[in-house]
């Protein structure tokens, strides 16, 4: 909510503002435009930008809002009314960067792993407290844009070993919340297992290559990765004891079972978690499915 300034003078771009709520919100043109109190008390216009999403300074909004008054291509709007215009207006803009191949490098930094630059905006991605909030919150110069549930299919994910380890725990405590929803199922059909998983699955999550659905009286989920996002040591940590299964010929994967139960819940579900090499806790995990049985 705005606060009430207290300095004094005219009402120009960088000047001090007298007694006025602030921050305000128009549309110039329909282009969102917020006047806003500096630090050191001084007003200025933030704009959104029709390309990232965020809103970048541009003073020369502060005297089209000043000089052509409401009314003249200038509308005025409560906080919610612009947060709507806002909301609306960055659903096209991230749904294109939800389909370009961000160039994205790791940070180092647990709760921001991720960033990548284009255009001349700075795109982060914070990682939020999965599963009470969503997986991710993309932000385009400071700005929060949107939550993401996934990691989108059409990005391409660092190298495993420049990950940070929480980031890496999110992704073992995603695949572990997706198995303790499908205890809660009694459904052996498709449907039943969406609903309980709670999330689309095409495209694919946890930014797996494939995800394959299996019906019938043993039903599965099946993930299959391309790019690195689980290690052995995250599953261990999540998911507890793994048992190592016996391998059927001399080209088959190496597998690992866990158990993942629920208490009162009407099945276990099984993670199958396969490997390419003999899985020592930096492994990375090639796929995993999902079996779900009677409890």
């Amino acid at each position: 909510m705005g606060g009430l300034a207290t300095t004094s003078g005219p009402t120009r771009a960088g000047q001090p503002v007298s007694d006025t709520y602030y921050p305000r919100y128009y549309a110039v043109n329909d282009r969102p435009v917020k006047l806003v109190l500096l630090d050191d008390g001084r007003l200025d216009a933030l704009v959104l930008d029709v390309t990232s999403g965020a809103f970048v300074p541009d003073r020369s909004y502060f005297a089209k809002v000043s000089e052509s008054g409401i009314g003249k291509d200038v509308d005025q709007f409560t906080e919610q009314q612009f947060a709507d215009l806002v909301v609306a207006l960055r659903r096209p803009i991230v749904a294109r960067l939800l389909t370009r191949p961000l160039p994205w490098t790791s940070t180092g930094d647990g709760e921001h792993p991720y960033r990548a630059e284009e255009d001349g905006h700075t795109y982060v991605l914070r990682v939020d407290d999965f599963p009470a909030e969503p997986l991710y919150t993309l932000l385009a110069d400071g700005d929060e844009l949107a939550d993401l549930e996934d990691w989108p299919a059409a990005w391409r994910r660092p190298d495993l070993h420049t990950h940070a380890p929480h980031e890496l725990d999110t992704a073992a405590r995603r695949l572990r919340t997706l198995a303790e929803r499908l205890c809660t199922t009694t459904g052996r059909d498709e449907d039943a297992m969406r609903a309980a998983l709670g999330i689309p699955t095409d495209p694919p999550p946890m930014a797996a290559a494939h995800c394959t659905l299996r019906a019938g009286d043993i039903p599965t989920v099946d993930l299959q990765f391309d790019d690195p996002v689980l290690r052995r040591a995250d599953l261990d940590d999540q998911l507890g004891a793994a048992t190592a299964l016996p391998r059927t010929g001399p080209g088959a994967h190496h597998v690992l079972a866990y158990p993942v139960r629920v208490p009162d819940a009407p099945s276990t579900v099984h993670v199958f978690a396969r490997f390419t090499e003999p899985p020592e806790p930096s492994t990375v995990v090639h796929g995993v499915l999902l079996r779900i049985d009677p409890a």
